[in-house]
């Protein structure tokens, strides 16, 4: 689905390392889920 150095990867990669779950409200877990939708959108 994506190359290994795939820019987008690498982006969603990033968000999602520093993410910390167990602190997100649920609100918060749908706007990340909604911005990696957009990168995948716009790759």
């Amino acid at each position: 689905m994506f190359a290994v150095e795939d820019p987008v990867l690498i982006k969603i990669r990033d968000l999602l390392s520093v993410l910390d779950v167990n602190t997100l409200t649920p609100v918060e877990a749908l706007m990340k889920l909604d911005e990696i939708q957009r990168l995948l959108k716009n790759a």
